[in-house]
């Protein structure tokens, strides 16, 4: 007689802290969009209240990084969510980030 074996499936869900990421980041991205458009149509000299929006939006970007890294780090969940909206959220930052340093300099 043959061995019968019994396999248990554990059901993973998908994480918000991804999704969180995600949404995040396309938030993001368009902030910097609709401040590049505006910035460019004032010829530059838009003035302080677009670069508290552009840090605000910055600072956005990094706590998505930081949200999807946390749900990086949860085990029993399926993952693909959280590293697309972490990177995504980290490549929006870095974005903010240059434009913030060649903005300084």
């Amino acid at each position: 007689m043959a061995k019968k074996y019994k396999y248990t499936f554990t059901k993973k869900d998908g994480d918000h802290g991804g999704r969180d990421a995600g949404i995040l980041a396309a938030v993001s991205f368009g902030l910097f969009l609709i401040l590049s458009l505006v910035s460019f149509g004032f010829s530059g000299q838009a003035g302080t209240a677009l670069g508290a929006v552009g840090l605000f939006a910055m600072l956005l970007s990094l706590y998505g990084c930081c949200v999807g890294f946390r749900s990086i780090i949860r085990q029993k969940l399926i993952q693909r969510s959280s590293i697309v909206g972490s990177i995504a959220s980290g490549v929006v930052f870095i974005l903010w980030l240059a434009l913030f340093l060649v903005g300084v300099s």
